[in-house]
């Protein structure tokens, strides 16, 4: 099994939910909400996942045509973040850098850099001194797309790591997509945790590390699955035994390939608009949703 969503990786270990599952709450709208703390070595070592927690939020695929849940979404994972800031003892943190990761060339991989487009970005206007009455009341944040070593030359820890030393913020966003086991998961499901993140992890494509203790700062990571890999979508259907059944040759092609939802660029929108207003309204929780949507429009 391939994923980076915890909740998946836990369900599927012999773990007993006491074990990991800290909290689960069932919300309006038919949303799920799960809290895993990793605190135990036995856990760290099944699970493959650093010492930390890890939250998600399961929504279904009504928040697209209601702004009513869309709303409620975007309060939910403001909330969240907020309980992220007391957990980690950020609550007076004054500056934060968003960073938006992946390839914004594919779509179901420009989660990070829409997101990161989104975010209301003051840094610039208070070190120029030309914020008026209504920004100088907003917290110090910049907001940058790191895109892939592809098509930059540069590891997205190198050009993050730079950025962090120059302006020196109090909290790292990290904005990236997510590989799932379940479609049932995808476009649908966020995860946030402050452990940081591996770029590429979810596609087998390992970088240096984006965490706490590599860039000196804390972090929070903030995640959507829009990937599956189609081996995990048989076994979902079919069960291991089929897929065992099926030659070498076609075994590794179905390992291999990797899918996303049909309307990914709809999706995509729509879950960057949901995590860019719920860390706008975080960052600056004495503004209301209203006066948040206002300033991003």
């Amino acid at each position: 099994m391939r994923t980076d969503f915890v909740i998946e990786a836990a369900v599927k270990s012999k773990l007993k939910k006491e074990d990991y599952l800290k909290k689960s709450s069932n919300l309006k709208f038919g949303i799920k909400k799960n809290s895993i703390e990793i605190s135990t070595k036995k856990v760290s070592a099944l699970l493959s996942r650093d010492f930390g927690r890890y939250d998600s939020i399961n929504a279904s695929d009504d928040f697209y045509f209601s702004k009513e849940i869309k709303m409620y979404l975007i309060k939910t994972l403001k909330n969240l973040l907020l309980e992220f800031f007391e957990h980690m003892k950020l609550i007076n943190a004054k500056s934060f850098l968003v960073v938006g990761l992946g390839n914004k060339d594919i779509v179901a991989d420009s989660l990070g850099q829409k997101t990161a487009e989104k975010i209301f970005v003051t840094r610039h206007l208070q070190e120029l001194g030309i914020s008026n009455n209504f920004t100088a009341n907003f917290k110090t944040v910049s907001s940058i797309s790191t895109g892939v070593l592809g098509t930059t030359g540069i590891e997205t820890y190198d050009i993050t790591k730079g950025v962090v030393n120059a302006i020196k913020p109090d909290v790292v966003f990290l904005i990236d997509t997510l590989a799932a086991n379940s479609v049932k998961r995808l476009a649908k499901s966020f995860q946030i945790t402050d452990t940081g993140v591996f770029p590429g992890a979810g596609v087998n494509n390992h970088r240096k590390p984006l965490n706490k203790a590599s860039l000196n700062v804390p972090v929070i990571t903030v995640g959507v699955p829009f990937v599956v890999y189609a081996s995990n979508i048989v076994e979902e259907v079919l069960g291991n035994r089929e897929i065992g059944e099926l030659d070498i040759e076609r075994q590794e092609e179905i390992r291999e390939l990797i899918v996303t939802v049909k309307d990914v660029d709809l999706a995509i929108r729509h879950c960057s608009d949901i995590i860019a207003t719920s860390i706008n309204w975080a960052i600056n929780n004495k503004f209301s949703l209203k006066e948040i949507l206002d300033y991003m429009n």
